[in-house]
């Protein structure tokens, strides 16, 4: 049996404000409490403190000497290199709940779904034991009364015990189902960052993961949506008396992947909601965020299409609206994010038509757009998701017109921007950076590759946050190209790590980085006939046949089995192409995302012709051809190649049949 030490602090006050970011960080520390003590006097040492070094915990951290805030930023660099690698693994909380009271229930949730995340994910044995230390709550957070615009000092004893074992027994009712189902036990205790190394180094792990998590702490952190906290309380004992409560709890139910009480949504709650003025638009802020939230989750455990149900509601609605009741800012922000979802799901149809978004963005009045460069922004934001949509519908003559103009428009005024506003005066900026790389992908899915790369790497002048998107799509170029070397820069450009580090590091949460292996793998097996990366069993992940972009893994994991053993791995290959394919055809899915099933079947007419999907080839790609003008044009442009009957062509020639990343 081993035992667990899991230490939490927070950040922020868990205010609506969104200039006041706020978190709930638990930190999993394997190393036992004189590990830890050493590390820290080592620390104060490197400080420059005063000798003799502290020999006991309070003296050593009873000061502010160790709390984040205090810290220089030489004493930063001190306590990154001798603390942070006392952290095993980070979660953090994220975003808001669906549903709660007031700062504090927000503290309470962020702390429940933290544990709970760690809980479910951690590696334990029946018996196994887990402490969990949080931090003391203090007076400002927990409410004591004010005097005159002062708190109360000191506070009582009695008070300050009976506030946190109330809190204590909250947190257990909480985890429990977790923890029994788990075979574990919970201990959870309140204690100063001044009297534990464990909090303490929880304040300094949350300091950095506030203020430099892409940069030291990324690969360590989990994150935990607090959206997905679920109370349990039935939404339909609410839709008369408080409707937004029972959106609430709808909303829970639906970030669990819970679709029980839709028609409840769509039947009686939102003609309840319409009637409140107020609460109607936050209805839709709401639904902004479940949906946001939901699409961040695609590179771990894609769900969208599950959840089609639920977008179409809330299309219907904004389609019927008052725009009294839900103005043009506001509607402008949906048609956006409408159009991004159908763009994921892979549909070839637009929910909005851009003469509507554009009549939206023209609108005149209290709530509408009304500075010139915004209304450009949101154009080119609205254009970028049309865009998906187009390469959807196998439109990319249509595309690279359309953005070679957006780009000729935005390069002027980019030219016009002064340039001291800039950092070292380089016009660095997010929309360019993405209507640039949204032109290479144009280019790239049209044939031209050379002019994609080009643009994929102007692109990457202008970005601001990070450039691991475009690395990934100039991966999937160089694989096309045959290129290893360059193929191996862009997955340390999106990973962080050589594909070996990867690989031994063995998290593969993330499907797009697994994608990515995958396809390097299969490549230096084509082109060396061998290779030093290991295969993955996907079989063995959590996300397995989850949702695009998971069966491309399973084709070019597939493929890459394939050349190292065709006999030996046979029947591997067989099961990840057929639940690949099986996965795409689904009535459900858009038309594009069914399209990526046809290079799949004909690689696996070389495996094996005998496989239940071959007879049926011809008649799916009659049927796509019919549903999509555009792409029955692509086909006949490479009809031999679409012939599965007597084609001549290799499996890896066959795997290459689509454009881009549709391979």
């Amino acid at each position: 049996m081993a035992t667990y030490t899991f230490a939490i602090d927070e950040t922020g006050s868990f205010t609506m404000a969104e200039e006041d970011p706020s978190f709930v960080c638990g930190v999993l520390i394997s190393k036992d409490e004189l590990t830890i003590k050493q590390k820290y006097q080592q620390a104060y040492k490197d400080f420059g403190l005063p000798e003799p070094i502290p020999n006991d915990t309070k003296s050593l951290i009873r000061s502010e000497t160790f709390h984040f805030c205090s810290l220089t930023p030489e004493k930063k660099d001190i306590c990154k290199k001798l603390l942070l690698p006392l952290a095993d693994k980070v979660y953090v909380s994220k975003g808001k709940p669906t549903l709660y009271a007031n700062n504090q229930n927000w503290w309470l949730v962020a702390v429940t779904v933290v544990i709970s995340e760690f809980l479910k994910t951690g590696t334990f044995e029946q018996g196994d034991k887990v402490e969990v230390q949080i931090d003391n709550r203090n007076d400002e957070t927990w409410g004591v009364i004010r005097e005159n615009g002062d708190y109360k000092t000191p506070v009582g004893d009695e008070a300050f015990f009976k506030y946190h074992n109330y809190i204590k027994e909250q947190i257990k009712i909480n985890i429990s189902k977790i923890a029994q189902a788990r075979g574990i036990s919970i201990e959870i205790k309140f204690l100063s960052d001044t009297c534990s190394f464990f909090i303490n180094l929880a304040d300094v792990v949350c300091g950095f993961a506030r203020k430099e998590r892409k940069s030291i702490l990324q690969e360590k952190i989990v994150d935990c949506s607090c959206s997905k906290y679920a109370s349990n309380d039935d939404p339909a004992a609410f839709v008369d008396k408080n409707p937004i409560t029972a959106l609430s709890l709808i909303f829970q139910q639906i970030s669990n992947d819970d679709l029980s009480n839709v028609p409840l949504l769509e039947n009686n709650l939102l003609k309840k909601l319409r009637l409140d003025a107020d609460n109607y638009p936050f209805a839709f802020d709401m639904f902004y965020d479940l949906l946001k939230s939901k699409i961040e989750e695609r590179a771990t455990n894609s769900k969208l299409v599950a959840i089609k149900t639920v977008v179409n509601v809330f299309l219907k609605e904004i389609r019927n609206a008052n725009k009294l009741l839900l103005p043009a800012a506001k509607r402008l922000e949906l048609m956006v994010l409408f159009t991004e979802y159908f763009s994921h799901i892979g549909d070839m149809e637009m929910p909005f038509a851009k003469d509507e978004f554009l009549e939206a963005l023209k609108e005149n009045g209290q709530n509408s757009e009304t500075r010139m460069l915004r209304k450009w922004e949101k154009y080119i934001s609205f254009s970028l998701h049309e865009a998906q949509v187009l390469f959807n519908g196998y439109r990319f003559t249509e595309s690279v017109e359309n953005f070679e103009t957006i780009w000729g428009e935005q390069e002027k005024i980019v030219s016009l921007m002064p340039k001291h506003i800039f950092e070292n005066e380089e016009p660095r900026d997010e929309p360019t950076t993405a209507l640039i790389g949204t032109l290479a992908q144009s280019y790239a899915y049209a044939g031209k590759l050379n002019e994609a790369i080009d643009y994929f790497e102007m692109s990457k002048a202008y970005a601001i946050k990070t450039t691991k998107r475009t690395d990934s799509y100039l991966l999937t170029v160089y694989h096309r190209q045959g290129n290893i070397e360059k193929a191996r820069k862009c997955f340390f450009g999106q990973t962080g790590k050589t594909p070996e580090d990867y690989a031994a590091k063995k998290d593969f949460s993330d499907s797009w980085k697994l994608l990515s292996y995958c396809k390097l793998r299969a490549l230096e097996l084509y082109k060396n006939k061998s290779t030093n990366l290991p295969c993955v069993d996907l079989q063995e992940l959590k996300n397995y046949n989850s949702e695009y972009p998971f069966p491309l893994i399973q084709k070019w994991e597939g493929i890459a089995a394939w050349f190292e053993d065709s006999q030996k791995n046979k029947q591997t290959v067989e099961n990840y192409f057929s639940d690949a394919i099986s996965n795409l055809l689904k009535d459900e899915n858009g038309f594009a995302i069914k399209t990526l099933a046809l290079p799949i079947i004909q690689c696996f007419a070389i495996v094996n012709n005998q496989n239940p999907f071959h007879a049926k080839y011809n008649n799916i790609i009659s049927e796509l051809k019919k549903q999509c003008p555009a792409f029955d044009v692509y086909v006949e442009k490479s009809a031999s190649q679409f012939v599965i009957k007597n084609n001549k062509a290799d499996i890896w020639e066959r795997a290459l049949l689509l454009p881009f990343i549709y391979a």
